[in-house]
């Protein structure tokens, strides 16, 4: 265990809830001032505005799912539409809005880890560290005030879900892991995990009572999402979108080469690739660590502090193998990779401290030195690093008012221009990849085909569509041009393919 650390204020042990809550407070302002360092006129993704569109069609009235359909949990699109609407309310367009809540979610993330520390290591200082390594993450914070990738969301209720199964709250950590699971489903294991830690790390008088508040934990959100489906009619929709669609028809793309080589480009793009491995490889030292601190007191490794780590940590590393894209896809690593760095600068940290000599406040400004030092480094990086294109696709929104006014607007696979645009498109299919063509082609009057002449049905003026079809649609791709081919090519508009419905000037 370490020494307890008193520094006067930061880091000062609490003695009633808000001297406790301060240091969290701090954190999430320090946090959020370096996140707020890289911008908010990063470019609009194609992933983002997915969520964001699928948020802004909620508020018009489209359940989740039927407004934008995508295979992910409705947490993504129900935050985009909290935060569009609260952005209504305080006149912030929908881009700002949702940016602005998502920079609070990402200190949000920062200052759970602050705790999540401050709670494994019993010392703040180690807190601060490990929220001190979670900023420097060039992916991630590059990314905070510039995107709602539902990935951010959904890391936060990871943090909350380890700091609560730590600290033995069961309903909490129930709920948290749920709410995980139910923004990005496969973190569902978060939710298996902290039943068996309750079951398994518990004395045997308190495993029925943990067990139940587990159980509960998670039945609240599922009983909320279920009533919403009923209340909007969207059962079906709701039932395919968050779980039918990713057992029956969820396709990888990407071959287990290209996947591993993705994710380590995705380590080296986190700015501190050295750095990154050293906490994965930390992370494997943490076991035999706490297994000699478990036997030393003389109890289970799954009743540790560290269980919750430990036994969720190899999740990501085999889901990894199985489906692993882009940088996001490495969010869920952020919170352990923190903590294992924090345990490894903690450790070396009190080693320079002790041959120093150092006691008392000395020691402590020593230790807490490194952390400022990163939070620091962090702001500078990302106000130097940071990219402005969101100006750019303005303009090329601009261009388009400007040569088709009001046209009627069907998009597949350039949901951003919806969102820039302001419209709504005449199908719920914003994309078509991930095997959301054979559920089109399995669901949808007609199949595949009769989707298409559904989209004709609706006479949209204007197509924009993806330049990678036909090339990514196999069996499909003959139906695809053949439908094409009723429209007539026009000059692109910066990045995005236009086609015109026949006659229009």
């Amino acid at each position: 265990m370490e020494p307890a650390l008193r520094p006067k204020k930061l880091l000062s042990t609490p003695s009633h809830t808000s001297r406790r809550l301060g240091p969290v407070l701090w954190v999430f302002l320090l946090s959020a001032l370096v996140f707020s360092a890289a911008g908010r006129q990063g470019k609009l993704f194609h992933d983002d505005a997915i969520f964001l569109y699928g948020g802004i069609e909620m508020l018009r009235g489209a359940p989740v799912y039927e407004g934008m359909f995508d295979h992910k949990g409705p947490l993504g699109q129900m935050v985009c539409a909290l935060a569009v609407g609260l952005g209504n309310l305080a006149g912030l367009d929908p881009i700002h809005a949702v940016r602005l809540v998502f920079l609070a979610i990402a200190a949000a993330t920062s200052a759970g880890v602050f705790a999540l520390g401050s709670s494994l290591f019993r010392s703040r200082v180690s807190g601060f560290l490990a929220s001190a390594f979670f900023v420097t993450f060039w992916g991630y914070g590059a990314y905070a005030y510039s995107g709602n990738r539902p990935k951010m969301l959904m890391v936060l209720f990871e943090v909350g879900a380890l700091l609560f199964a730590t600290r033995r709250a069961w309903f909490l950590a129930g709920l948290a892991s749920t709410l995980a699971a139910y923004t990005w489903q496969p973190t569902g294991i978060f939710y298996l995990a902290v039943l068996v830690l309750a079951f398994l790390g518990e004395e045997r008088s308190r495993r029925g009572p943990a067990v139940l508040r587990v159980f509960l934990g998670g039945l609240l959100p599922s009983l909320a999402f279920a009533l919403y489906a009923l209340a909007t009619g969207s059962g079906r929709a709701f039932l395919d979108g968050c779980f039918l669609f990713n057992l029956r028809y969820l396709e990888n793309q990407v071959s287990f080469t290209d996947q591993l080589a993705s994710m380590m480009r995705t380590v080296v793009y986190n700015g501190m690739g050295v750095v990154t491995l050293f906490g994965l490889i930390g992370m494997g030292l943490l076991y035999p660590w706490r297994l000699r601190v478990a036997r030393s007191e003389g109890r289970s490794l799954l009743a540790d502090p560290f269980a919750p780590l430990l036994l969720t940590f190899p999740f990501p590393l085999l889901w990894s193998l199985f489906d692993f894209q882009q940088y996001p896809d490495f969010f869920i690593f952020l919170p352990f990779v923190s903590i294992s760095l924090a345990w490894i600068a903690r450790g070396a940290s009190e080693s320079l401290a002790s041959s120093l000599e150092l006691k008392g406040a000395a020691r402590t400004r020593f230790l807490i030195a490194p952390a400022l030092f990163l939070f620091a480094f962090s702001a500078v990086a990302y106000r130097f690093g940071r990219k402005i294109k969101l100006p750019e696709q303005r303009a090329q929104a601009a261009e388009f008012a400007a040569r088709y006014g009001d046209a009627t607007l069907a998009t597949v696979g350039v949901p951003e221009a919806l969102v820039l645009l302001d419209r709504e498109n005449v199908t719920r299919y914003g994309f078509i990849m991930r095997g959301i063509r054979f559920y089109i082609d399995a669901n949808e009057p007609g199949g595949f085909a009769g989707w298409l002449d559904s989209i004709d049905a609706a006479k949209p003026d204007v197509l924009l569509l993806d330049d990678s079809y036909p090339d990514r649609l196999g069996a499909f791709a003959p139906t695809w041009e053949r439908w094409l081919a009723r429209y007539e090519k026009a000059p692109d508009i910066g990045s995005w393919n236009v086609y015109l419905r026949p006659g229009l000037e």
